[in-house]
């Protein structure tokens, strides 16, 4: 359509109320009328642009959209835009073309052609296809077709044509100057043109330009700007027209007969497009609308009357496709595509011949039906013959017809009157406005914002005929009008009249039980919220008593004087129900602002199933449903935008429809891209695998849901995305399937996918076998390590028993010995008994806990601390106390607790004393501190003695003394045992601001070991 490139954008997603199309029915179009709306697809929804110029379904079920910005591929979810970027030859594209080979073509603005390899998955163009190179044409490409063998042709816009192979090799046409061919018939091998001729405007000539067929449209050629031609190999015939004209070349390619077919449609309309269906007929586009034409009246007529009529005011459509379901999709220029759904439903005004649609329809004894219009005429229908009564006040969507005692009395109220209508006689006004209304023969029971109001006939003053008007109540009751309260205070929505005497009411709040003769009206439950109750029907077509059905804002039971049902929660989760219908025993149909919902009962058994509802996506004129009425085998649904009738076993059927499998359109394994046809999908353990599917379901797509399992028995597992992500999936081989489940719970054939995940090279059968010879290495090795570590630890043991033997030496060495005896006989010579028997007592307590010791790996500090006092003190009598000695322990140490290796810190205790102390010519101090560092015990001997230098010089000795080295011998033992390489010890000499020496420090870091 290039000479219609302009493009009028309105960014909204609408639904458009249509008039006529052709009935689709289970997925095949007939001819009739249609009522509904169309489902608008505007740049709001994805598309690149509201300029759509043609529409295809590919063989997958994917739906393609040529723009003038580009190509869209909708899947029924999300829309995936392509442009040049993509490798598009073009952004503009006037025709989408699907190749025997899996290839979809796009006619390009600019002349170049492009494709898109459906198994490969990516755009093929001059760029990257050699042999596209070839083409040469002239001006954009105006038609594409294929033939039997399934060689394609481009033809271009000034007449270049270009033939390519079903062996990929291109064939260049030139035609003398005279000539340009606007259209191109390939039937029978042969190759027809559609050229321009001044006197012979649509002539057909084969390719040799030696045969032409020269009927002639009587119509001047200058009027038209170009030409359209269509082979339908399946029917053997070609259609051809001229756009912006009227009539249609008929070419009968098995009898090689050719007619001119007259299209009939008003003077005023020129075509824009043709469009076919091999099956059901061909589509005439014109500006503001779309004709259909069956086969069988092109066939047989030749002036060729439409079965339907489509108006779209304001509107240039520019392609009609059919899909596989039966959807009509209606590309326009400017308004985006406009998608007709599925439907078998008639506007009902249409059908029964009404002026206008009805607001409400109640039975009547006599008339049969009553319905009352949106122009407010109330009609009757006796034996199937319509009938006008009357006209009323007012009619709204919100009017409702109740059935007076009388037969011939009928009450009508809304949010504006209240009007009893006399069917012999007229109608009587009352102002007012009522929630719902009853009429007993006391007179009538209303529900009004103030609670429930009761108008007895008996006490009407004065006989109201005709139009009389009666003041809005309660107010001025000229009329003299009393009113009779009932005692309740909240408004009523729905009454339901169960004997004389009694009223169920349905309110806010849930179910009350009125009495008329008391004006007594009380809840049924008034310790439960049930919610708003809309309608109260009986249960059944005879009206059984036995039960009671109750419907309302997100609530839906059935009750009885025994028992109470209740509908599932899914069921009614935010819908309204205004109004119930009952259908024998087993059916129940649900007025919302979901649309109709069928349900299947057994009260008995109490159950309540979902069956399917009808919403807009089904034609519904909206989902706003005010009433449902049954007429023998239909049903007439009253919605806010109009009446419609469906067949009620038509409407059954409908929970037969088994939607399409998913397509996989990739598989996203970790970081990387697989293409769908991966035959069998390996991974290991730790990667994460997205599998990326389409649900190709065209209609509502709230009533779609994925749902996948691991394998064929394994249980279903639901999914909000269609998107599968499945993450550390066990080693083994998996056949994942994945199917999409409608509403109804009719679940589409799965979509298998073969998974095979490798198990980690551990438990491969060489690692496996691998790890037992290495066990058995290691086993060998352990026992071999075992024998080696009990030989190294007895000969620890034995060499730490000889060092605890050396350290014994060590502490009473014969020095140590002869200078105690030393001391003890001065104590003795200069009659200080008291002092040798003090320190003869500690001598041999410190001999005795020294002996105790030495046959212990460890031994409390508590102990440990009272053996180097009794050394410390017995040290300081030899000495005659010329040093101090101080003992700090950490708080958070118990020493009754804490074990340490014993005599370890003795011996520098001595050194500490005899070399650092005892030639000090002044007051000696010695400290010993046990500090908590961390999971370590720090022990600290600090002297402020001669030095370790000094000492030296005063008593030169080679090498470091036998004790020293007995206990860093005892500490490395304990190393390796016990403490595991982390014991330590340091020495560091002391020195004073002047740098004279002043003592020594020995730190211990060992293990806590309690």
């Amino acid at each position: 359509m290039p000479c219609l490139r302009t493009t009028y954008r309105q960014p909204a997603f609408s639904l458009l109320s249509v008039g006529r199309l052709p009935i689709i029915l289970l997925g095949i179009i007939l001819p009739g009328s249609l009522f509904g709306q169309l489902l608008e697809f505007t740049v709001n929804n994805g598309l690149p642009s509201n300029t759509v110029y043609y529409i295809l379904q590919d063989q997958i079920g994917y739906i393609w959209f040529a723009t003038d910005d580009g190509v869209a591929r909708y899947d029924g979810q999300s829309f995936e835009i392509f442009t040049k970027q993509d490798g598009l030859a073009d952004n503009e594209n006037f025709q989408i073309l699907e190749d025997k080979y899996g290839r979809i073509w796009f006619g390009a603005f600019n002349g170049d052609p492009s494709y898109y390899d459906l198994q490969e998955q990516k755009f093929y163009n001059k760029f990257n296809q050699p042999w596209l190179r070839e083409i040469e044409l002239n001006g954009y490409i105006r038609q594409m077709a294929t033939d039997e063998k399934g060689d394609l042709y481009l033809l271009g816009q000034l007449g270049g044509l270009a033939q390519i192979t079903h062996y990929d090799s291109v064939i260049n046409y030139s035609f003398p100057r005279e000539i340009k061919p606007e259209g191109i018939s390939l039937y029978g091998g042969e190759i027809r043109f559609l050229y321009i001729d001044r006197e012979l405007p649509i002539p057909l000539a084969s390719n040799d330009l030696g045969k032409v067929y020269p009927e002639i449209i009587s119509e001047p050629r200058s009027n038209f700007s170009t030409s359209k031609t269509m082979d339908l190999p399946s029917r053997g015939v070609t259609l051809a027209s001229l756009i912006g004209g009227r009539m249609v070349r008929y070419w009968d390619q098995k009898n090689s007969e050719h007619t001119l077919k007259k299209f009939d449609f008003p003077d005023s309309i020129r075509m824009i497009n043709l469009a076919e269906h091999p099956d059901l007929g061909v589509w005439l586009i014109h500006f503001d609308g779309i004709r259909f034409y069956p086969w069988s009246s092109i066939e047989s007529q030749h002036q060729v009357a439409p079965t339907s009529i489509t108006a779209l005011p304001g509107k240039t459509p520019s392609h009609v496709m059919c899909d596989s379901d039966g959807r009509l999709w209606i590309s326009t220029l400017g308004d985006g595509v406009l998608l007709k759904p599925n439907s078998s439903l008639s506007p009902l005004h249409e059908q029964l011949n009404l002026p206008d649609s009805p607001v409400d329809i109640i039975p009547n004894d006599s008339l049969e039906w009553l319905f009352l219009l949106k122009n407010k005429q109330l009609w009757a229908r006796p034996q199937g013959v319509n009938q006008l009564l009357l006209e009323l006040p007012s009619a709204t969507y919100y009017s409702r017809l109740i059935r007076g005692i009388a037969p011939s009395h009928v009450w009508n109220y809304n949010r504006q009157d209240l009007t009893r209508i006399d069917l012999g006689n007229g109608v009587s006004r009352f102002g007012s406005y009522a929630s719902s209304m009853v009429e007993i023969p006391e007179g009538f029971i209303l529900g009004h914002s103030g609670g429930v109001l009761m108008l007895p006939y008996d006490e009407f003053s004065s006989p109201i005929k005709g139009s009389q008007y009666v003041p809005t109540w309660p107010g001025d009751y000229r009329r003299g009008i009393k009113k009779k309260n009932l005692v309740f205070n909240n408004r009523a929505y729905s009454m339901l009249p169960i004997t004389v005497d009694s009223i169920l009411f349905g309110y806010q709040k849930g179910i009350a039980l009125g009495s008329i003769n008391t004006g007594q009206i009380v809840p049924m439950n008034p310790e439960q919220f049930m919610g708003k109750i809309n309608s109260l029907i009986f249960h059944g077509d005879a009206g059984s008593q036995d039960w009671v059905w109750a419907g309302g804002d997100e609530v839906l039971f059935a009750f009885s004087q025994k028992d109470t049902v209740w509908a599932p929660k899914p069921i009614i989760r935010n819908t309204k129900i205004s109004h119930l219908l009952c259908a024998g025993d087993s059916l129940l149909w649900l007025s919302t602002n979901r649309g109709v919902i069928t349900l299947k009962v057994d009260l008995d058994h109490e159950s309540i199933d979902y069956l399917g509802s009808l919403t807009t996506a089904q034609g519904l004129p909206s989902n706003d449903v005010s009433k449902t009425i049954r007429n023998e085998k239909e049903l007439w649904i009253i919605t806010k935008s109009g009446a419609v009738s469906i067949d009620i076993e038509t409407l059954l059927q409908q929970k037969n429809f088994i939607p399409p499998t998913p397509h996989l359109e990739e598989i996203q394994l970790g970081d990387s891209i697989l293409p769908p046809s991966t035959p069998v999908l390996e991974m290991s353990r730790d990667q994460t695998v997205v599998l990326k599917t389409a649900p190709l379901f065209f209609g509502d797509p709230g009533k779609l849901q994925f749902e996948f399992r691991l394998s064929q028995n394994g249980p279903w597992t639901p999914s909000n995305t269609a998107d599968i992500q499945l993450v550390s999936l066990a080693p083994g081989e998996y056949n994942v399937e994945i199917r999409t489940v409608l509403d109804n719970g009719n679940a589409s054939l799965p979509l298998a996918i073969p998974i095979r995940v490798r198990p980690p090279w551990w438990l491969t059968v060489w690692a496996i076998v691998g790890l037992i010879f290495l066990l058995a290495l290691t086993f060998v090795g352990a026992i071999r390590w075992r024998n080696a570590i009990t030989r190294q630890r007895a000969q620890n043991e034995i060499r730490l028993a000889q060092m605890e033997l050396s350290v014994l030496k060590a502490q009473m060495n014969p020095h140590f010995i002869f200078n105690a005896l030393s001391s003890i006989q001065r104590f003795v010579l200069s009659n200080d008994t008291k002092q040798a028997n003090e320190y003869l007592t500690k001598y041999s307590r410190l001999t005795r806990m020294v002996l105790n010791h030495s046959d212990k790996t460890l031994v409390s500090l508590e102990s440990e601390l009272q053996c180097l006092r009794y050394y410390i003190e017995l040290e300081a009598l030899r000495l005659s106390h010329r040093f101090t000695y101080y003992i700090e322990i950490d708080d958070e140490l118990d020493p009754a607790m804490q074990q340490i290796p014993p005599l370890l810190i003795q011996t520098f205790v001595e050194n500490a004393i005899w070399h650092g102390l005892s030639p000090l010519p002044g007051q000696g101090v010695l400290e010993l501190s046990f500090e908590k560092q961390g999971n370590m015990l720090a022990i600290t001997v600090r002297d402020n003695g001669i030095g370790r230098k000094a000492a030296h010089v005063r008593n030169p000795r080679k090498g470091q003394s036998k004790g020293s080295q007995i206990t860093l011998d005892k500490l490395s033992i304990l190393n390796e045992t016990l403490y595991h390489q982390q014991a330590s010890i340091r020495l560091r000499d002391l020195y004073d601001d002047e740098g004279r020496s002043s003592g020594t420090e020995v730190i211990f870091s060992i293990p806590l070991a309690m």
